[in-house]
């Protein structure tokens, strides 16, 4: 009896299991920025991808793009939101987000408030995209913090980003920049970035070399001031 009701209880338990895995296998993760599990991941040479990390058929068929620019207080979208371009489907209005550069809620930033919120898109209360979580990132990798960041919002029309499938996007993105993606599926289920495959801009690899040049020339010219001296 015993071997009996331990065989149905196993039988019970991988059917549970199973079930649950099953399930699991229906909902969809996160999109990524450069996939990978960066701090945020880098972006470089004004290029980046964005895929959709899922298991499942659904589509997004279009994917709005947020871009976090700091220091920017600007009003109106700046010229650079002209040069994006996109591999799939057509970039649609470039458009700035509710006013973001100067409202309030969303320059603070030790608020804690997310770009999604200040954008006004549902994200299930992932707040990982905050404006403090930002300046920790760009105080570690690139040395500085902003006070405000202006926030664009860009909508690529038709990317129809089906499952396991990926877009790449290009323009003249300021140093510094954080990017976020939004979207949903046919099914009504919203996709979103979190924080560390969220995208951050940093110097090109020919600007770094000019900046090490140029300190170099400044420690030989310190240097042979001392000397003369």
């Amino acid at each position: 009896m015993k071997w009996v009701l331990s065989r149905v209880l196993g039988v019970f338990v991988v059917s549970l299991v199973c079930g649950c895995l099953a399930t699991a296998d229906g909902v969809p993760s996160n999109l990524q920025i450069n996939g990978g599990a960066g701090d945020p991941n880098p972006i470089s040479g004004n290029s980046f991808n964005v895929l959709q990390n899922d298991n499942s058929a659904s589509q997004i068929n279009n994917v709005i793009l947020l871009f976090s620019v700091p220091n920017d207080t600007s009003t109106t979208p700046p010229a650079w939101l002209s040069t994006l371009s996109s591999s799939s489907g057509t970039i649609g209005g470039a458009f700035l987000a509710g006013d973001l550069a100067t409202s309030p809620t969303c320059k603070n930033t030790v608020s804690g408030t997310d770009v999604y919120s200040c954008a006004n898109l549902s994200t299930q209360n992932n707040n990982s995209n905050s404006l403090t979580n930002f300046n920790i990132a760009q105080q570690h990798d690139n040395g500085f913090t902003a006070g405000v960041y202006g926030i664009y919002e860009v909508t690529i029309t038709g990317a129809n980003l089906d499952a396991k499938g990926s877009i790449t996007i290009t323009g003249a993105i300021p140093f510094g920049t954080f990017v976020d993606a939004y979207g949903v599926s046919q099914s009504g289920t919203d996709y979103f970035t979190p924080f560390t495959e969220s995208g951050l801009a940093v110097p090109e690899p020919s600007s770094l070399v000019l900046l090490g040049t140029g300190l170099l020339v400044l420690g030989a010219f310190g240097a042979r001031r001392f000397l003369e001296n």
